[in-house]
């Protein structure tokens, strides 16, 4: 993964927001690069081809627990917790 997010480093800002990481370039229209990245060097559209992963938010699975448990522990109020909550599952969505 350590070459994917080199790659994705060297797109310009404004690519970088319009990449889809996820799925990268495979759900372009027959394969095809979008316009915007036609400039990007081909080493790197070929590491990018598939995207980062498609399973990028379970990353962060390990830790959501550990997390919440420790700000039960610690006494958060029942409303922050739960705007926190109603955060990270808005977060998850695709669309968001």
């Amino acid at each position: 993964r350590n070459r994917k997010i080199d790659a994705y480093y060297r797109l310009s800002a404004v690519q970088r927001h319009h990449f889809h990481l996820k799925s990268g370039f495979s759900s372009s229209p027959l394969g095809q690069t979008p316009p915007l990245f036609a400039g990007m060097a081909e080493v790197d559209r070929d590491i990018l081809a598939l995207g980062i992963d498609r399973n990028i938010a379970a990353l962060y699975d390990d830790y959501g627990n550990l997390i919440y448990d420790w700000m039960v522990a610690e006494g958060f109020d029942a409303d922050l917790q739960k705007a926190i909550d109603e955060m990270t599952d808005w977060i998850r969505v695709p669309y968001a």
